[in-house]
């Protein structure tokens, strides 16, 4: 059967064609979408992560950690308490984990500076304190 370009009987089966098309699940779509670093970053202040930090040496016991690093039992604790604490912010286990990545990292970088000559540590002020040059 043929039909001519722009006949009624070929758009209706068009028509058809699109309402019986199948689409993709919409959780796959939405995955795609999430690598946004804007869009996909929590946001933390202090009070946050002076939490986390909380809770990481809580649970820094045997029965919560593993060969490397806490269990996931452990990040799933933390998560629940952190925004138990905190309703207005609702982090997944993933954030945390990069959060406890960038403090560990930023720590470790203090602490490099605070060995260097000419650098000396404010208690107080919880800053570093340096000649200009450095």
């Amino acid at each position: 059967m043929m039909t001519a370009r722009g006949s009624p009987r070929l758009n209706l089966l068009k028509e058809v064609a699109e309402r019986h098309r199948v689409s993709p699940p919409t959780g796959s779509v939405e995955k795609r979408r999430r690598g946004s670093p804007k869009e996909d970053r929590a946001q933390w202040n202090a009070s946050l992560e002076k939490d986390l930090v909380d809770l990481l040496r809580e649970h820094a016991t045997p029965e919560h950690k593993g060969q490397n690093g806490w269990s996931s039992e452990a990040w799933n604790k933390m998560v629940k308490k952190l925004n138990q604490k905190n309703p207005y912010a609702r982090y997944e286990k993933k954030k945390l984990q990069e959060k406890k990545k960038e403090l560990k990292r930023d720590y470790r970088m203090i602490k490099e500076i605070r060995k260097q000559s000419g650098v000396s540590w404010d208690d107080q002020q919880w800053k570093i304190l340096a000649d200009p040059p450095l």
